[in-house]
C-alpha cells in the first residue's frame, strides 16, 4: 500500500469519526430539546390543574355564601309570616300587622347648611351648621281610625335642649270629623304649618318667628 493510499485511508477514517461525532451531538441536542418540551408540557398541566382547583374553591365559597344568604332570608320571611307582620319601606321604614290595625313608621330629617353673617363693626362668622335633626314616629293602634305621631328635635349647634315637636293621638270619626289630643301645631299661619322639610330654599320669615304660635298643647276638633 502506498503512502498516498495510507494517507487517504487515515483521512477518510478521521472524517467518518468527525461525522459520527457530529451526528451524535445533534441526536443528543434533539433528546435535550424533547425533554425540555416534555417538562414545559408537564409544568403547563400543573399550572392548569392548580388554576382550576383555585377557581373551584372560589366558586364553592361564593356558592356557600349565596346559599347562606338565601337561607337567612327564607328564615326571616318565615318568621314574619308566622307572626303575620309586614315590613318594608314606603317613604319611610314601616312595620305593620296584616290587618292594618297596628303600624309603626319611622322617618327623620337632617338639615346641614353653610351660612355667613357679616355686619358693620362685627366679626364675620361663617361655616357649616346642623340646622335641624329630627326623628319621627307615626302610625296607628287598635284600628286605622286611631293614629299617633311623636317627633323629637335634637340639639343644634346653638341649642343644647332636646324637645318634642309632635306628641299626640288622633281619632277619626264619621263625616270627616276628628279629635286630636296632645302637642301639635296650632292652625294659625300657613307659613308655620308648612313643615320645615317642605320649605323651598329659604327658611321661615321674621313674621313667622314673631307671630307664629309654634306648638300648642290641648284638644283640637277637626272637620
Amino acid at each position: 500500500m502506498s503512502l498516498t493510499n495510507k494517507f487517504g485511508l487515515v483521512a477518510g477514517t478521521t472524517a467518518l469519526a468527525i461525522a459520527g461525532s457530529a451526528f451524535g451531538g445533534v441526536e443528543s441536542d434533539n433528546d435535550a430539546l424533547s425533554q425540555i418540551a416534555e417538562l414545559k408540557q408537564e409544568l403547563a398541566e400543573l399550572k392548569q390543574q392548580n388554576g382550576q382547583d383555585w377557581l373551584t374553591e372560589q366558586r364553592s365559597s361564593e356558592i356557600r355564601g349565596i346559599v347562606q344568604d338565601v337561607l337567612a332570608d327564607a328564615d326571616t320571611r318565615t318568621s314574619l309570616q308566622s307572626s303575620g307582620a309586614m315590613a318594608g319601606y314606603n317613604n319611610g321604614f314601616f312595620l305593620a300587622s296584616p290587618d292594618g290595625n297596628f303600624s309603626l313608621k319611622v322617618g327623620g330629617q337632617i338639615q346641614i347648611r353653610w351660612t355667613m353673617n357679616s355686619a358693620k363693626d362685627q366679626n364675620t362668622d361663617y361655616g357649616f351648621e346642623n340646622r335641624r335633626t329630627k326623628l319621627d314616629f307615626s302610625g296607628n293602634v287598635f284600628s286605622k281610625d286611631w293614629t299617633y305621631r311623636v317627633r323629637a328635635t335634637f340639639p343644634a349647634a346653638t341649642d343644647g335642649n332636646t324637645s318634642l315637636d309632635f306628641a299626640y293621638v288622633e281619632k277619626a270619626m264619621e263625616n270627616g270629623m276628628s279629635v286630636r289630643v296632645g302637642q301639635f301645631q296650632a292652625p294659625w299661619m300657613r307659613e308655620v304649618l308648612v313643615d320645615s322639610s317642605m320649605q323651598l330654599a329659604a327658611d321661615r320669615s321674621l313674621n313667622a318667628a314673631f307671630f307664629g304660635q309654634g306648638y300648642s298643647q290641648g284638644i283640637q276638633f277637626g272637620y
